[in-house]
């Protein structure tokens, strides 16, 4: 299966064309137009331009918010008072003005066409940009892994836990950061650990689920989901599905629960590591639980948000988000947000899986699972390059905070502050920028920002684990393998 990642998708655009055919007057398509798309409660800017080549339209496009700076989109066509490319179809109304259709399925999404409004606008000479100074905040302290950290840290009683790609879970002291043990599974650990009175739970890239003592890290039991391939491909590979993270357990009630690469979703007995029940999806189970009172939900790369009964595993509701999964739901009252790759964040009735409202990310994957504080829904985004504040009520945008490259990373909030962390490919973005932001909540304006290290030859900079806020510090890994503690303040 291709990949489709919506930015670097549109690169492949170079190929794609649409003849010109019979050019009535192509001088009054030559130039830059520039519109708003509007949608399910959010806005974007676009642009193309289109220049006259050896008597031919050339068009590129244009996002702003997704640092594309024009980005060539191969051949126009203009017939009579229609214009055509690969991404927009409209008609001429006027000397400055065409309206029409922007298509989405060159990005991914077959079946998503908003109306477009562009007008031309006039060339400006280049504005530098306004300098701004950022305050930069150091570590607390850092702990070396030997590999990359996805792992998102747990804090429990003033130990954290969190894994590596180097195999092992760590546990260690918040405070200072020294290491108390350390447990090595099979393969690398993506998941992030659950915590119980006794245990600590995590899931590895070598198909177990593992609960280990949580003073001493011995192992009391481990359970195959019978996934131990799991294809972790080099992100940016052509045949890569971007499968890149393993789902995290969550304990309720004496039982573990777990997703799994095999579509099986699983109980697991906390004291005996035995299967209670098995719920089997369409497709993997990347997406981590939630159990609120006696249901569970979680997603699956079939598409579908589910429901079940925690006691027996019996199906409650689904719903289609029509795209693949990868973030968690979250459940605020009777409301069940969640984020698919079909580009929305969907709030759905928690009892009935019945659509309350839908936001759009206008091509975008929503990867990042949401956080909810009163009545704001705080979410990342993939290629937007955006933290966003959603009104939990109606659906819309409060504030758009543009990060300096992937937000997968599932926010944190504490105390009028939201956290977030951001994934620099090193093929599209710049290495300047936050790794870690600290957002006001209100207002969305930057607190601070965070760097980390830096490893050669990697495809990816930066934080996709989560953070965590706990006595005044913010915990994450990063891409560099260290484990940070930052202050919040």
């Amino acid at each position: 299966m291709k990949k489709r990642e919506g930015a670097l998708v549109l690169l492949t655009l170079l190929s794609c064309f649409v003849s010109l055919v019979g050019a009535a007057s192509p001088e009054a398509v030559v130039g830059r137009w520039s519109g708003v798309l509007h949608d399910s409660g959010n806005t974007v800017s676009v642009g193309f331009e289109f220049k006259n080549e050896n008597n031919e339209l050339q068009a590129s496009f244009f996002c702003d918010d997704w640092d594309l700076k024009g980005v060539p989109i191969g051949k126009a066509s203009l017939t009579d008072n229609e214009v055509k490319t690969v991404l927009f179809t409209g008609t001429l109304t006027g000397g400055a003005r065409m309206s029409g259709n922007l298509d989405f399925g060159p990005m991914g999404v077959p079946d998503l066409k908003l109306p477009l409004a562009l007008e031309k606008t006039a060339e400006t000479t280049p504005v530098p940009p306004e300098k701004t100074t950022f305050r930069q905040v150091n570590a607390r302290w850092s702990f070396p892994t030997q590999a990359e950290v996805w792992s998102s840290p747990t804090v429990a009683q003033g130990v954290l836990y969190v894994g590596s790609d180097d195999g092992f879970l760590y546990a260690l002291d918040a405070r200072t950061g020294s290491q108390k043990w350390r447990f090595q599974a099979g393969k690398g650990i993506r998941s992030k650990p659950a915590v119980g009175s006794e245990a600590v739970c995590f899931l590895s890239d070598d198909g177990y689920l593992y609960a280990l003592d949580r003073t001493s890290g011995k192992l009391k039991w481990k359970f195959d989901t019978h996934t131990a391939l799991v294809p972790h491909t080099v992100l940016g590979d052509n045949d890569s599905r971007w499968d890149y993270l393993q789902s995290s357990p969550a304990i309720a009630d004496g039982l573990v629960f777990v997703g799994s690469g095999n579509s099986n979703f699983y109980a697991v007995d906390m004291a005996s590591g035995q299967e209670k029940w098995h719920y089997t999806a369409g497709d993997s189970v990347r997406s981590s639980p939630r159990v609120v009172g006696n249901t569970v939900f979680f997603a699956s790369w079939d598409n579908f948000v589910y429901a079940l009964n925690a006691a027996t595993g019996e199906e409650k509701w689904k719903f289609d988000t029509k795209g693949i999964v990868q973030a968690s739901p979250i459940v605020a009252g009777d409301v069940l947000v969640i984020g698919s790759r079909y580009p929305y964040v969907f709030a759905l009735d928690a009892t009935t899986g019945q659509e309350k409202w839908r936001f759009n990310y206008f091509g975008s994957w929503v990867e990042s699972s949401a956080v909810v504080d009163s009545s704001t829904v705080y979410v990342g985004s993939s290629d937007f390059l955006h933290l966003f504040a959603i009104d939990l009520k109606n659906g819309q945008r409060k504030w758009g905070f543009k990060t300096s490259g992937y937000s997968w990373s599932s926010p944190a909030i504490a105390n009028g502050t939201v956290y977030i962390g951001a994934a620099r490919s090193t093929q599209r973005h710049s290495n300047a920028g936050g790794d870690l932001y600290a957002v006001d909540a209100k207002t969305g304006r930057e607190v601070w920002r965070f760097q980390t290290g830096r490893l050669p030859d990697h495809f990816l900079q930066g934080v996709v684990s989560s953070p965590v806020v706990a006595d005044g510090l913010v915990y994450f890994g990063a891409l560099d393998g260290r484990v940070y503690a930052v202050p919040a303040s």
